[in-house]
């Protein structure tokens, strides 16, 4: 290594730590910026499904965010998130409940801009440090309302016993299995819908994704994003008859 190099190298490992430094505090600021209320709703049975304790009627709060690090560890916030209720890895979702493939194409008609401000996305990857089955779990709440979307969480050796689990509780669901080896066990319930969509991987070993969906929260946000949508609209053609006059 020349004399020049060494310098060099330093002042990129350098930059490179400041630029590490700069994007953490922007996602530290961001996750503080988010506006939730001090209490309430951390248990939300709205007479369909829950999980963690989330149902169709909770609401993040700061108490319920901590219950949820407390019963899943560590989260991460995005208060921009792209939003598409029907899973491509799970494209029967939408065949099952078409009113979600409508209502994906109105929430994304501009491209999803309005509709990814509207929600926030909690992610949690640590379950199994708190002795859970669970090897991710994703919930997304409307920054509206605050209540949730959709949860998504995927298992895997553990998902035989959490189907059970689902059935002693919710009773026998619709079952669909696949040529490919897989099964599909669907459960609807005061307009919620709770889906398990087991496949294998590729040493045979079962996979287990749970999807479930608070269609009435879901239709309560598509109302809001397009009203917003609108007014977006009316500002943008008052700018633009006001500069030619």
């Amino acid at each position: 290594m020349s004399f020049f190099e060494k310098p060099r190298n330093q002042i990129v490992t350098a930059v490179l730590l400041v630029a590490l430094l700069i994007a953490a505090a922007i996602v530290i600021y961001r996750v503080n910026s988010i506006d939730l209320p001090e209490s309430g709703g951390v248990r939300g049975d709205s007479g369909g499904y829950t999980l963690f304790g989330i149902g169709g009627n909770s609401v993040f709060s700061k108490q319920t965010r901590g219950a949820l690090v407390k019963k899943l560890g560590g989260d991460r916030i995005d208060d921009w998130s792209p939003v598409d209720f029907v899973d491509k890895g799970a494209p029967f979702i939408g065949k099952s409940v078409p009113d979600l493939v409508e209502l994906n194409r109105r929430l994304n008609y501009d491209g999803g801009a309005r509709a990814g401000m509207a929600t926030i996305k909690v992610s949690y990857r640590y379950a199994r440090s708190r002795k859970l089955p669970f090897d991710s779990v994703r919930v997304v709440f409307s920054n509206f309302s605050k209540r949730p979307l959709f949860i998504k969480a995927r298992l895997k050796r553990e998902g035989a016993s959490f189907v059970d689990l689902l059935m002693g509780r919710h009773g026998e669901p619709r079952v669909e299995n696949r040529d490919a080896g897989g099964t599909r066990y669907i459960w609807e319930n005061s307009g919620e819908f709770l889906f398990i969509n087991m496949n294998r991987d590729r040493q045979g070993r079962p996979e287990y994704r749970v999807s479930i969906y608070f269609m009435d929260n879901i239709r309560d946000l598509t109302g809001k994003v397009e009203e917003e949508r609108e007014k977006d609209e009316e500002r943008r053609k008052g700018v633009e008859e006001s500069a030619i006059r």
